[in-house]
């Protein structure tokens, strides 16, 4: 797993994937294998591979949420929203009582959902994310730039994009949300 990591960081994907296809189906860290394998052939574009190896895995361990979620990151990725969207809807089927590890899945679910135009769903998925992790930049930015351009929620989402530069004050994207949400308020100076 290191060296495959290693190699990874240094853009070596194809040899990274012939590192982890020498681990023994046997071993306990098989799964996170797999999953890493996945990720590789996403990266090397073959796309087929990938989700086999996610799609066994999650017939492999029907509890575990993180294929499914792998699968929804495959496509989010591609800007296929579709399977995105059903893949997350299988990981969060998964998950039992979500925790605030979990934000992260509802946050790419309402991404997908935003960007098949299916608003009221993506805005109810950013909430689930910010009720797990109410102090998290990138959701507060996503879910208040969303109310801003719909002209929804202004000053809510004002004061939520003024803590999100306080949480990531170097973020270019979050100060860009800001300054939109303060034109839209009318607050030129």
């Amino acid at each position: 797993l290191a060296g495959a990591d290693a190699l990874s960081d240094e853009g070596q994907y194809a040899a990274a994937l012939a590192l982890l296809g020498r681990g023994d189906a046997a071993d306990p860290f098989a799964p996170l294998l797999a999953l890493r394998r996945a990720g590789l052939l996403d990266r090397l574009n073959r796309v087929p591979e990938a989700e086999a190896e996610l799609r066994r895995l999650a017939a492999q361990f029907p509890r575990a949420f993180q294929p499914m979620a792998r699968l929804g990151d495959l496509y989010r990725g591609r800007q296929n929203w579709a399977p995105a969207i059903t893949a997350y809807d299988a990981a969060i089927l998964r998950l039992g009582a979500p925790v605030v590890v979990h934000w992260p899945l509802f946050y790419a679910r309402g991404i997908a959902l935003e960007r098949a135009k299916r608003w009221p769903e993506a805005e109810a998925d950013f909430q689930r994310a910010l009720s797990l992790n109410p102090e998290q930049p990138l959701v507060l930015n996503y879910l208040a730039y969303s109310w801003v351009e719909l002209g929804q929620n202004l000053v809510e989402a004002r004061r939520m994009l003024e803590r999100a530069v306080e949480l990531r004050p170097n973020d270019g994207n979050i100060a860009d949300s800001l300054g939109w949400a303060l034109y839209k308020l009318g607050d030129i100076p």
